[in-house]
């Protein structure tokens, strides 16, 4: 068994990179899994008979189980928001972040994607939020959404908690001694 966990923000790139591996069919099934607010969601979406309210680290073995490929391949995309919550649920009394993740995902590999331009990340964020279309396959809904409007301090808050989340994920690699594979985008 081989795990990844793409280390990503918000509006990164992430969901492209993620269904790139998805669909070769040999690097997992990478989604977004680990949101606090939306595990009993992913759950029920992937059939999974772990309760994550309940069970954390049975929904995590059940997410590697279901969600690998054939040639025992699990990824999953985690933002760093996500870190902490997911660390909180399955973490002993003393352990490092990193032993905690290295216990729960066998063989982890880390690839960290990273958007260069903060600040198209940050207005991509704002329009996002103002017309609920995270994605590309949403498309379809975008007929009747609302105009964005430009707000210059909206966006500014954005590009600082993007720069602010960034920097975490550096922080936390170097700290850890983790070298992961970098994706720009």
């Amino acid at each position: 068994m081989i795990c990844y966990l793409v280390c990503a923000t918000h509006r990164s790139g992430s969901n492209l990179l993620c269904q790139a591996l998805w669909h070769t069919d040999l690097c997992g099934r990478p989604q977004e899994f680990f949101s606090p607010t939306r595990a009993e969601k992913i759950a029920a979406e992937h059939g999974l008979a772990a309760d994550p309210g309940r069970d954390y680290t049975g929904y995590i073995e059940e997410l590697i189980a279901k969600r690998s490929t054939e040639n025992e391949v699990f990824g999953g995309k985690i933002m760093w928001a996500h870190l902490a919550p997911l660390v909180g649920e399955v973490g002993r009394e003393g352990e490092e972040t990193r032993e905690v993740l290295e216990r729960v995902f066998p063989n982890l590999h880390y690839l960290w994607v990273r958007r260069d331009d903060k600040l198209r990340q940050a207005i991509s964020m704002w329009k996002a939020k103002q017309t609920k279309i995270y994605n590309s396959l949403q498309e379809s809904e975008l007929q009747g959404a609302a105009e964005p409007v430009f707000d210059f301090e909206e966006i500014r808050k954005q590009k600082q908690r993007f720069e602010q989340e960034d920097e975490s994920w550096r922080q936390f690699f170097a700290e850890s001694g983790i070298t992961p594979i970098i994706v720009h985008y």
